[in-house]
């Protein structure tokens, strides 16, 4: 579609937004509303009555002494009304209407609740259709956060949503592209996408996960808008004190003895909140604190180190503080603001069990949000919103020698890689961000219809530092020979040989800021009785600046464009319980900087080299040498430089688009009472205009040769799959092909290798201009996502539960909304990395085919309440992999036509297609196979939530008990995709000294789900 630019986005929302006022305001009009309120024994006081509406909270007041509360100055129109009292259920009432110069009395009755910590909140909303709209969104409330068996992280609350978990939300590539919002506004991290922000999940009132059917007040995702709302005091006076502990006695392992991940020795925390009034009806608070310490283990891979589990504890505390005031010093106006902190430190962080003690890291977070909003009733035609919130963090991974020592790494081409003496690197990552927004929302009446529209502009600015600092300047790579011993320098070598591999560079230094700016009109329009309409715009902006470390700051990118969305929901029925919506829309991803970190001019990252040390030997572990010392030496012959990582591959920016989503769906929603609800819904999307660096030379300066089969050092076959290794094909750069071609012609070499199927005419046809990188949208990038969703919503009073049902389909070439491979890693892609491209089509890795979910939760017998969730779903597609090496690990034969090589390595062997080729192609990689066709095994995991009220001297007082993967599952989330991979390929080497199973082999264990864990507790209430 092409794309609409909209040049002047104020001009235009200012004069649509003049419009609107000035031609509705005549029309305002007041009404009264008087709730009364009573429970079994009469009249209930200090019950707090919210007045919704879309959504939004207009007005709160408490009852007084004889349960009434009375809402003058009401706008006319239609509104929810819920009410919460201490000891009673929650009470909601829709479609309260409030008519023009006169009174509206809504008489509730409430229901008392068994003794609990707070009254059961099942709430209606959930089953009730939404007809101005067509979202289909999922909504996570506060007790069903409490009475489900949920972690304390509070991403993980995404899993409850239906074709969805915390990584891949309805098919986006991984946790970038989502939105987070912390009350309405942005908390993405800037530099790298996702949460920046991991807030305490007893804040939380709500979690909205949106996105499919979202309007144009939505955007800056490709998967999905996470929206948490958070807590907030009332007119009743609240205190909740609670603690948990979880314990390695108490819990099961699936630990095996390759596993990479970790699990809990010991977990406590402890946590208190209170609310309440200020000045009753008019300022409230909310009030939080939260102290975490928690101990994990992970198993020991270093053989030097005695033991099954590595001596190295990741010791993890946490400290959250949150408040919050809400003001409404008029009956029509509302300003809150709120502060967070939250302060991580860590030793040994991010332990493997490949860390010697002291190689790990001490890691620290210190990370601040401050928020403020301010909302407006405009009598009764219209709401009006302001925002603004700002976050920063500053996150350290401290070496514990300091940055003087140089890091130990046993000689590995690919991780994991070991560590001794000090860790390689020192990490710095310190994002911040601020954001605003504005919006207006107006209801205006049309005879008995109406007409729903909100506009708005939206902007955030960030900023982001990361540095990645190797060390002493060089890491030393000694040999894992048995003889090795990390203090001991005369162990380092191999007997063989007279020299200590040594690595350099690597390094990462980013000063980046980035703006991201919308403005959106989003209207719902009425059209007769059953037909809702609801078309919407988005104009977007987006620009990137880069600091280089030697020079000024300059842009990097910029890029602006209009999304449009339209939508429509049809009632079946008369009542308006049967409903057929359908949308299309285009949603835009937000700028981060890792988008644009490879433009030309940025000097961010350096290439990784390793040189081989031929000089005397040294006793002292904590030697090193500066860069101007190894040059001197190499001159001399006893530093020689042996391989290269390409790493610091940058372009010019052209033709820069941003990246986006085209969406579209159609669903029905059936509605049986005030009970369930049904859904069934498919959704169709497809990622345009993926961005990357490319080689603009990459068919040119390659070669490709098929049927590769790879043999070890000494020639034998590599085992895989029942079979042997076999590449379908591998690209060599056309210079090398040259240079051997006219090495052999003039007799300038021998003893060397030729080239499949080549002769020295051939040279002609090989042509070699050398890169042309762009950063542009990536040639060719796919990645189409379906999905069939099936859920019921049931709401009873005691009780409330969710069932899904889904089926997904996701296939491209590029996982990913930054153009890396791997957003964590530092390599530049498929584009430049041209065998990344080799079977780079098929199913993505990070979603499974199909998915049950089941969740429950309420009220139990003897006086019990809680919940259960329970996940089914097949197996995560993952795809093999083979790493390039062309240091003679390994021997390649090509099938040059002539020669027949067989799949099952029983045919002729084809001619040697020489490991030197690939020198420049260090840690590439190319798919074995057709893109994510294996499978891992199908899992299913059952959690439970239990717990029990009791009155311990007039304070209420309840005991809880978590327990997670009821039924022990030991099913895989990660395992070796790598064919060949780490130490155990070192020539002579072998596995001569390893009696147990390696992680580095294909198919082991890398990390399962978590095993059966036990959680205790006790909350007091007052």
């Amino acid at each position: 579609m092409q794309r609409l630019p909209l040049r002047r986005p104020a001009r235009f929302l200012a004069s649509l937004f003049l419009s609107l006022a000035l031609g509705a305001a005549p029309a305002a009009a007041q009404g009264i509303l008087f709730v009364r309120v009573t429970g079994e024994s009469g009249p209930v006081a200090n019950a707090t009555v919210d007045v919704i509406f879309q959504e939004t909270m207009l007005r709160r007041l408490g009852t007084a002494e004889n349960g009434s509360a009375s809402f003058a100055a009401m706008p006319a129109g239609t509104f929810t009304v819920r009410i919460e009292a201490l000891g009673y259920k929650v009470f909601t009432q829709t479609d309260v209407r409030v008519t023009a110069g006169s009174s509206t009395v809504l008489e509730v009755a409430l229901e008392s609740a068994p003794i609990q910590l707070e009254g059961m909140t099942v709430s209606s909303e959930r089953v009730q259709i939404q007809r101005e709209n067509t979202e289909f969104s999922t909504r996570v409330d506060e007790k069903a956060i409490e009475l489900l068996p949920v972690t304390f992280d509070a991403r993980d609350l995404v899993a409850l949503t239906p074709g969805a978990r915390p990584g891949n939300v309805w098919g986006g590539a991984n946790f970038q592209a989502n939105n987070y919002r912390i009350d309405g506004l942005s908390a993405n991290h800037p530099g790298v996408g996702g949460d920046l922000i991991q807030p305490n999940i007893n804040w939380i009132e709500r979690v909205d996960v949106r996105g499919l059917g979202a309007g144009a007040e939505y955007g800056g995702f490709q998967g999905g808008l996470i929206d948490i709302t958070t807590k907030r005091g009332s007119n009743d006076f609240r205190g909740l004190f609670r603690t948990s502990m979880e314990d390695k006695a108490l819990n099961s392992s699936n630990l095996v003895s390759t596993e990479i991940g970790s699990e809990v020795v010991g977990r406590w925390d402890v946590e208190g909140e209170i609310q309440g009034p200020l000045i009753r009806d008019q300022l409230y608070y909310y009030l939080s604190a939260q102290r975490i310490q928690q101990d994990r283990h992970v198993l020991n891979h270093l053989r030097q180190i005695d033991g099954d589990f590595s001596p190295a504890l990741e010791g993890r505390t946490e400290d959250k503080l949150f408040g919050k005031m809400t003001w409404t010093p008029t009956p029509g106006r509302e300003i809150e603001a709120s502060a967070a902190y939250l302060g991580y430190d860590a030793e040994n962080y991010g332990v493997t069990g490949y860390e010697a003690p002291g190689a790990a890291y001490r890691y620290s977070a210190p990370t601040w949000l401050l928020h403020g909003s301010w909302r407006e009733t405009l009598g009764q035609f219209g709401v009006l919103e302001a925002s603004v919130n700002r976050f920063s963090r500053d996150e350290r991974h401290d070496a514990y020698q300091g940055q003087d020592v140089p890091g130990l790494r046993n000689f590995a081409l690919w991780p994991p890689y070991t560590a001794y003496q000090n860790n390689p690197f020192s990490l710095r990552s310190a994002p911040a961000s601020t954001s605003g927004q504005v919006s207006a929302s107006f209801r205006i009446p049309t005879g008995e219809l109406e007409h729903v529209i909100k506009v708005g502009v939206e902007a955030t600015r960030g900023s982001y530092v990361n540095n990645r600092i190797r060390n002493g300047g060089m890491t030393w790579l000694p040999v894992n020979q048995p003889s090795f011993k990390p203090e001991d320098p005369a162990t380092w070598g191999h007997s063989s040989v007279n020299w200590t591999a040594s690595q350099w560079g690597g390094e990462v230094r980013l000063d980046a800021d980035v703006a991201n700016e919308a403005a959106y009109a989003q209207s719902s329009i009425q059209v007769g009785s059953r037909l809702v309409l609801s078309p919407g715009v988005r104009w977007n902006r987006w620009t990137g600046w880069l600091t280089p470390p030697e020079g000024d700051r300059f842009e990097a990118v910029t890029d602006q464009a209009t999304d449009l969305r339209l939508g429509g929901s049809l009632s079946l029925d008369s009542e308006g319980s049967f409903v057929l919506k359908g949308h299309w829309g285009r949603y835009h991803q937000d700028l981060v900087t890792q988008m644009f970190d490879r433009a030309a001019g940025g000097d961010v990252f350096t290439n990784e080299e390793v040189w081989y040390y031929r000089g005397p030997r040294f006793t002292d572990p904590t030697t090193t040498f500066t860069q101007g010392e190894r040059d001197a030496l190499a001159a001399q012959g006893l530093f020689t430089r042996e391989s290269v990582i390409s790493l610091n591959e940058t372009g010019p920016v052209d033709g820069y688009r941003q990246p986006y989503i085209d969406q579209w769906l159609v669903g029905v929603e059936k509605q049986f009472g005030s009970a369930v609800k049904i859904e069934a819904l498919y959704t169709r999307r497809k990622n345009r205009d993926m961005v990357a660096l490319v080689d603009l030379n990459r068919d040119v300066n390659y070669t490709r040769f098929k049927s590769i089969r790879v043999y070890d050092s000494g020639g034998s076959l590599i085992p895989y799959e029942g079979g042997s290794l076999f590449l379908p094909e591998l690209w060599v750069p056309n210079d090398v092909l040259r240079q051997r071609l006219a090495c052999l012609a003039f007799a300038d070499c021998t003893d060397v290798p030729g080239v499949p199927g080549m002769t020295y005419a051939d040279t002609m046809n090989l042509a070699w201009i050398g890169p042309d990188y762009r950063l542009t949208v990536a040639p060719d990038a796919k990645r189409e996502f379906g999905q069939f969703q099936f859920t019921v919503e049931v709401v009873q009073p005691r009780w409330g539960a969710s069932f899904s049902f889904v089926a997904t389909d996701l296939k491209g070439n590029l996982d990913n909304v930054t153009g890396y491979t791997d957003p964590e890693t530092f390599d530049a892609g498929p584009y430049v990395r041209v065998n990344e491209g080799v079977n780079s089509y098929g199913y993505l890795e990070n979603f499974a085919d199909k998915e049950g979910k089941v969740s429950i939760w309420g009220d139990l017998p003897w006086g019990m309440r809680g919940g259960a969730f329970w996940t089914y779903r097949t197996g995560d597609h993952y795809s093999p992999q083979f790493r390039i090496s062309g240091i003679g690990l390994f021997r390649f034969r090509a099938n040059t036509g002539a020669l027949n090589v067989g799949r099952n390595g029983t045919t002729s062997q084809g001619q040697e297609l020489d490991y030197r080729f690939l020198s420049g192609l260090e840690n590439h990689f190319v798919f074995v196979g057709p893109r994510g066709r294996p499978t891992l095994r199908n899992r299913a995991v059952v959690d439970l939530h239990l717990e029990r009220g009791f009155i311990v001297q007039g304070r209420t007082v309840a005991a809880t008990l978590d327990v997670f993967n009821v039924l022990g599952d030991k099913a895989i989330n990660e395992l070796q995709n790598m064919v060949n991979n780490g130490r155990d390929w070192w020539p002579d080497l072998g596995k001569t000294w390893r009696s147990t199973p390696s992680n580095q082999h294909y198919g082991a264990t890398l990390e399962r789900v978590q095993p059966r864990t036990i959680r205790m507790g006790m909350a007091v209430a007052f």
